[in-house]
């Protein structure tokens, strides 16, 4: 910015000059590690074509350098936090009793509505050589039913045996979500489009131990899913989720399941 002036016979000229923030700038982290100010994110930038710029910078929105920040910190920062934990020293946890009252309970939530499932369905299936999410893994092939389908089957028994709308909520990740979002529009969600509810994990990205994120090519960061502890800590957290539950099918209870454990009893008494 400049400015011209004059006086005294004389011209005056100012010029103001003011740094305009880059995009490596404004997605800078506001704390004093290395985490989100790493050279990584932006070492190709002025390689990039516009499309792969935009891809670089979707990926970067996705991340709460915040709380990837707090993570680095508390953990990777903290000896304590990296030893290797002795599962010998673990206690685990009682099994709840089953008792004729516990039953009971669990045979009057069910044909109270009260009940829904939460299936943990973030694998990619990479170790089973899939190119698509786990899900979709076809585990009968007599009738040529997948993994996604064989729980679908298990909440229409539900439905039928209870009369009542269980909800399933299908909690998948950054590699899976597209694809089972398509998967189930493709398929006409089975036929039970209102009782499928489909979120996605939050992302985080791949750290090296001095906080450096991982990129998984020169625009694309190489992210990871939160894993099966977002259920508790953030799928079933969301106001907008609990309110669906609460005033489509009044949820009080919500079973976890994971997605390749197709013997797990849903909706036991």
């Amino acid at each position: 910015v400049g400015g011209v002036g004059g006086g005294g016979g004389g011209v005056w000229v100012v010029f103001f000059f003011f740094k305009q923030k880059t995009a490596y700038e404004i997605y800078q982290c506001d704390w004093s590690s290395d985490v989100c100010s790493s050279d990584l994110l932006f070492e190709y930038w002025d390689e990039l074509t516009g499309t792969e710029k935009e891809e670089l910078l979707k990926d970067i929105k996705k991340i709460d350098f915040k709380m990837v920040g707090d993570f680095y910190k508390s953990y990777l920062l903290n000896p304590k936090e990296r030893e290797i934990v002795d599962l010998d020293k673990i206690t685990p946890e009682d099994p709840v009793e089953v008792t004729e009252e516990n039953k009971r309970r669990a045979k009057r939530s069910l044909e109270n509505g009260e009940d829904g499932v939460l299936l943990l369905a973030g694998g990619s299936g990479h170790r089973a050589s899939l190119d698509k999410p786990k899900g979709m893994l076809e585990i009968d092939p007599l009738n040529h039913k997948t993994l996604y389908e064989i729980f679908v089957d298990k909440i229409k028994v539900l439905n039928t045996k209870y009369g009542k709308p269980v909800p399933l909520i299908i909690q998948t990740s950054e590699a899976t979500h597209e694809k089972t979002i398509k998967y189930f529009k493709d398929n006409n969600y089975f036929g039970i489009k209102d009782q499928i509810i489909i979120k996605k994990q939050r992302s985080f990205p791949l750290l090296t131990d001095d906080g450096k994120i991982v990129m998984e090519s020169k625009n694309r960061i190489a992210l990871g899913g939160f894993g099966h502890g977002d259920a508790t800590n953030y799928i079933l957290k969301d106001r907008g989720l609990r309110s669906l539950l609460k005033t489509r099918f009044g949820t009080r209870y919500v079973e976890i399941v994971q997605i390749d454990n197709i013997l797990a009893p849903i909706g036991d008494e």
